[in-house]
């Protein structure tokens, strides 16, 4: 269980510096996500980290118990997966352009990442404690 908190705590800093970051800079962090799809270096760089990334969660903790740890495994496999369809199909990410150049995207992601940032870092700071 020492390897999921420390996941939990990890994602929890990430996805509210991430929300609060988004929440605060709506603009730039509009741009910065169109440019990161429409840069091959970025790209493929972020596709082999999302693998890197996912396959540490899943080395450590890939396990469905029913409870909310799975999400931390389903975060694994999605960041795994991904990674593989960035670096096998690099320019289907500029489909999603139109999503990132949509204002309305922004107002529905900003509540899912902070609430994802706020349940890891209740589980991982505050539960575990």
């Amino acid at each position: 269980m020492e390897a999921t908190v420390l996941i939990a705590r990890i994602l929890a800093i990430v996805y509210l510096s991430f929300g609060i970051g988004m929440l605060l800079n709506k603009d730039y962090y509009q741009k910065t996500l169109i440019q990161f799809i429409e840069n091959s270096f970025v790209l493929v760089y972020g596709g082999y980290m999302a693998i890197v990334f996912g396959m540490i969660i899943l080395s450590v903790h890939n396990s469905w118990l029913g409870k909310w740890t799975d999400i931390i495994t389903l975060i694994g496999w999605v960041a795994t997966v991904k990674g593989i369809w960035l670096l096998a199909f690099p320019k289907s990410a500029l489909l999603y352009r139109k999503l990132f150049e949509n204002k309305k995207f922004s107002l529905i992601m900003i509540p899912i990442v902070l609430a994802l940032g706020i349940l890891f870092g209740y589980f991982g700071f505050l539960l575990s404690s």
